[in-house]
């Protein structure tokens, strides 16, 4: 992007004026905070498809947000470009359930049509 997001600015102004003419053009990243959207939305796509797959090979996994980034950069030796987006934990699921038996109450006493 330049120095100062100089590049970046006149791409964005570029872009801005070419969609004006009715053309199809691709969405660009015209900063780092674009790229870095673009990359944690782009990655949590391929998270998805890992955890369908661990599905389909009979594990379950879970996605989680909200986890200590800090700890996990430190622990997988991140640099400053680098950031983990989500962490995923995976495995067999136990025979007998995460919550054990589980009980259901009738829908009536929930659902009403109206």
């Amino acid at each position: 992007t330049g120095y100062f997001n100089a590049l970046g600015n006149f791409k964005k102004v570029a872009f801005k004026v070419a969609r004006s003419l009715d053309k199809q053009l691709p969405v660009t990243a015209f900063n780092p905070a674009d790229t870095q959207l673009w990359a944690s939305k782009t990655t949590a796509l391929a998270c998805e498809n890992l955890v369908l797959s661990l599905r389909a090979y009979g594990f379950d996994s879970c996605m989680m947000e909200g986890f200590d980034e800090p700890m996990v950069r430190k622990i997988l030796k991140l640099n400053d470009q680098q950031f983990p987006v989500m962490v995923i934990g995976a495995g067999e699921r136990a025979k007998d359930g995460v919550f054990f038996p589980q009980y259901r109450f009738d829908r009536d006493l929930f659902i009403q049509k109206v």
